[in-house]
């Protein structure tokens, strides 16, 4: 409305604008969505028995250890895909990552995601040159995120039905913070790993979580 009465104004049609001074109503905050524990190892075994019927197929093994890592460090899905094989560190178990604005930090991996990079890097691509991206479509060419989303579209549609259509590669990163927090990590751990800037963009896991623990309440509790 006040865009509307500025647009008057702007134009000549009123005088002066009468919500000037005037609140804005706040938009309440949107929860992000995420999966469920036992929804994202349902997914993430899923992936491992189609990759065993395919052991040589390059695009499944690609999109395996693509989702293993991400779902892994919680990095951004253009993060993901920026990173080459000399970022990965398989002595310390840690990979560069390069965010937003050029900021670098150091992100843990663990021994699914190590074993889907191995596994892709010696069994099925064969090499693993300087320079590349793990997630080449071509050398020089990293995997574009338009190509993983319609992978994942795919495969945890497959997987999981009707809630595998709702996956996008931001929410599994939700699924990433919202699974450490349940399980007891602190926010300034959390907010180092993922990234953010300001521990107040990670804070809103708490809410999240305050919120999955209302409903399970409700869920289960008999006076719920």
């Amino acid at each position: 409305m006040q865009q509307f009465f500025k647009f008057l104004v702007e134009e000549g049609h009123l005088s002066s604008d009468p919500s000037y001074g005037l609140d804005r109503p706040k938009i309440a905050e949107r929860l992000p969505y995420f999966l469920e524990e036992v929804e994202m190892e349902k997914l993430l075994l899923g992936m491992r028995q189609e990759f065993d019927r395919h052991p040589r197929s390059k695009p499944l093994a690609r999109f395996w250890t693509a989702l293993e890592l991400l779902y892994g460090t919680g990095m951004r899905i253009s993060e993901l895909l920026g990173i080459h094989w000399e970022d990965v560190d398989f002595t310390t178990g840690f990979i560069l990552v390069r965010g937003k604005g050029g900021f670098e930090r150091l992100v843990p991996f663990g021994s699914k995601a190590r074993f889907c990079l191995n596994y892709y890097r010696d069994r099925v691509l064969k090499n693993s040159a300087a320079g590349q991206f793990i997630f080449a479509v071509r050398p020089g060419r990293a995997w574009s995120r338009i190509s993983f989303y319609a992978a994942l579209k795919k495969w945890s549609g497959k997987i999981l039905g009707d809630v595998g259509f709702n996956v996008s590669p931001h929410k599994l990163r939700h699924s990433f913070a919202t699974h450490l927090l349940g399980r007891g990590a602190d926010l300034k751990t959390i907010q180092e790993l993922l990234g953010h800037r300001k521990l107040s963009t990670t804070q809103i896991y708490t809410h999240l979580d305050q919120t999955r623990l209302r409903l399970l309440h409700k869920k289960y509790h008999p006076r719920g």
